[in-house]
């Protein structure tokens, strides 16, 4: 009887190993495993896929046949890249793999300090940066209906849809929001908030510091990046599973107060808080952005990137000649530092050197004919998996 027993489960437990394998492609011959365990298109810093052959698999899994299983090996330099020490550095290759033609879409844990800002029933509001390892900067109108006690940051996300990542990401509670006293709702100006986490999170391959510009720093003319899990396009019915990335160029105040002018339909005036960027069609902030960071490369070192503005407001999405609105950090640097020193239980030196959301539409006029409004807009669940076809055909 004993041994009878014992069959039992030894048969149970191999049940639950071949349950746990996930098979994939056209004959289910082949087995869904991380892409650094599949000898599959690999490169000297590691496997380097398309981003559409997912054939069934997570985004952070490859399809691969038995005989190109890999066994888990941390010694390969490409799977240990060091800690960020310095703020401002990115994963330009991924960690674990590299995307080829993943245009509008960050590599895997490539922009370390960005995080996304969640309700406690797991619903996502908006995004957010990490500036020290206890403060994330993102938008005033995000947090304005919520007390601390009510949201959850996360640091280290990519993709909502899967959990298969390397390196996972790391939730922490809010203990205090310090919100910008002259935040306009008409206007968006000082439209800010620092968010003071109940602990700091630890430096990590995928989890890092942006740095903060020089106070009044102009970036005219500069490309910079957007970032965010929030809509590729206004008429999408959710928000994006993977992290967008998207190249906008900053459009000097002069320039985009005559672009918006004729769309406000108002005596419209950009705030000295604010900036501009975008424009181009097609490429844009979008609803559910809300407080994710617009970031720069840095003078003088362009691998790295400060933070330039906040997603603030927008007309739209990706119009041409119809650039989006952003929280100018530069111009708040002063009164960012003073909140930081004052609150702040991390030790963190900053770097001198180097739109729809909740709170709807702007009243500024009472024309209802405008389409100005903050991003996102209602708190979503956390983004369903997605699959990788549409993605690529969205953009």
């Amino acid at each position: 009887m004993l041994r009878l027993t014992a069959i039992v489960s030894i048969l149970c437990l191999a049940l639950l190993g071949v349950q746990a394998t996930k098979l994939c492609g056209r004959n289910r011959q082949c087995q869904c495993v991380p892409h650094h365990l599949c000898n599959i298109g690999f490169k000297d810093e590691g496997p380097v896929l398309d981003f559409e052959k997912k054939e069934g698999c997570a985004s952070t899994e490859a399809c691969c046949p038995p005989n190109k299983i890999l066994q888990e090996n941390e010694d390969n330099s490409w799977m240990n890249p060091p800690k960020k020490t310095e703020c401002g550095q990115v994963n330009s290759k991924g960690l674990t793999f590299s995307i080829q033609s993943a245009d509008g879409f960050a590599q895997e844990n490539e922009l370390p300090w960005m995080t996304a800002v969640l309700h406690m029933n797991n619903s996502y509001l908006g995004g957010g940066s990490l500036v020290a390892f206890d403060v994330v900067l993102t938008a005033n109108h995000i947090t304005s209906d919520f007390d601390s006690g009510d949201l959850v940051v996360r640091a280290g996300e990519w993709d909502f849809g899967a959990d298969t990542e390397k390196f996972s990401h790391v939730d922490v509670g809010v203990r205090m929001i310090v919100r910008h006293p002259s935040f306009d709702r008409r206007t968006g100006a000082n439209n800010l908030a620092l968010l003071f986490l109940e602990k700091p999170l630890e430096a990590s391959r995928h989890i890092g510091l942006i740095c903060l510009p020089a106070r009044n720093q102009n970036f005219d003319r500069q490309w910079c990046i957007v970032s965010g899990w929030g809509k590729d396009a206004i008429e999408q019915n959710s928000y994006m599973s993977i992290m967008k990335k998207v190249k906008i160029p900053i459009v000097d105040s002069r320039t985009c107060e005559a672009l918006l002018k004729p769309l406000r339909r108002t005596n419209f005036q950009l705030h000295d808080s604010l900036l501009c960027a975008g424009g181009e069609l097609g490429k844009d902030s979008c609803k559910g952005d809300g407080g994710s960071p617009l970031a720069c490369p840095l003078r003088s070192d362009p691998s790295r990137f400060e933070q330039a503005g906040i997603v603030n407001w927008g007309m739209g999405c990706g119009r041409a000649n119809t650039p989006a609105v952003y929280t100018d950090v530069a111009k708040l640097r002063t009164w960012v530092d003073e909140q930081i020193k004052a609150h702040s239980n991390a030790n963190v030196e900053f770097n001198d050197d180097d739109e729809d959301d909740d709170a709807g539409e702007y009243d500024s006029s009472n024309d209802s004919s405008t389409q100005t409004r903050f991003w996102p807009a209602t708190p979503q669940q956390n983004p369903p998996k997605v699959d990788m076809k549409t993605i690529r055909s969205a953009n």
